[in-house]
């Protein structure tokens, strides 16, 4: 399994002395299948242990994910009526408790689908391209959303674009965007280049562990530009 450090959570858990902890877990199922999991962990006699473990899903996207009174709330994108796998569109909290010796789902309640609007809240910072960190000393590009387009800062100039969401978690941004004129180093220069260009390539947005992914394709290559708040 490989713990995804991006949302590691610190606090009491069990109304003991002591803190506790939370983090996601993913486990490749093959294909392109995708387990996620919730573990505990905890100090007991002087050892950090595993106190539980809890499927979140197949393929669930998280959101957000913090403790609240005791438990692990996560707020998901999970596969709902008519969703394809790998495409999850609903939108779902899912609440998390130790009880008798074991982590367990004590609720999970379906808030709605997949919409532009929750990205507006926050904004992002890119921090990959293509799984690879952006190149050192450069500054990240940043963009906020709102509801029928995007703005920001691409690593040397400040954008805007237009955008439009075709279906739950389907948007085409676009197409081209409208940027100042100043001139950067080489550096900083190529990294706008590169990101205004996948940027205009983006079809999906989904979550990973807490962080945006924008999903572009160019041609018959995907690619995706992840972000954090």
């Amino acid at each position: 399994m490989l713990l995804w450090d991006t949302t590691f959570l610190t606090g009491d858990l069990d109304g003991t002395p002591g803190g506790e902890a939370a983090a996601l877990l993913g486990a490749s199922g093959g294909g392109s299948g995708e387990f996620v999991h919730i573990a505990a962990f905890g100090f007991r006699d002087g050892e950090l242990r595993n106190l539980g473990t809890a499927p979140v899903g197949d393929r669930t996207r998280v959101q957000n994910a913090w403790l609240e009174r005791g438990r692990v709330v996560l707020d998901v994108v999970e596969a709902g009526p008519g969703d394809a796998a790998c495409c999850p569109t609903q939108v779902a909290r899912k609440v998390y408790a130790l009880e008798g010796g074991a982590l367990r789902q004590v609720s999970s309640e379906v808030r709605g689908v997949l919409g532009i609007g929750m990205l507006a809240a926050n904004e992002w910072q890119l921090v990959e391209i293509d799984g690879e960190p952006l190149p050192a000393g450069t500054e990240a590009p940043l963009v906020h959303f709102e509801k029928d387009g995007v703005r920001g800062f691409a690593g040397c100039n400040r954008f805007t674009a237009s955008v439009a969401e075709t279906a739950p978690g389907r948007i085409e941004v676009g197409p081209g965007a409208a940027a100042t004129r100043k001139a950067c180093p080489q550096p900083q220069m190529e990294l706008e280049q590169r990101f205004l260009a996948r940027l205009d390539q983006v079809e999906r947005y989904s979550y990973v562990a807490g962080r945006l992914a924008l999903e572009y394709r160019d041609g018959d290559r995907y690619g995706t530009l992840l972000f954090r708040k």
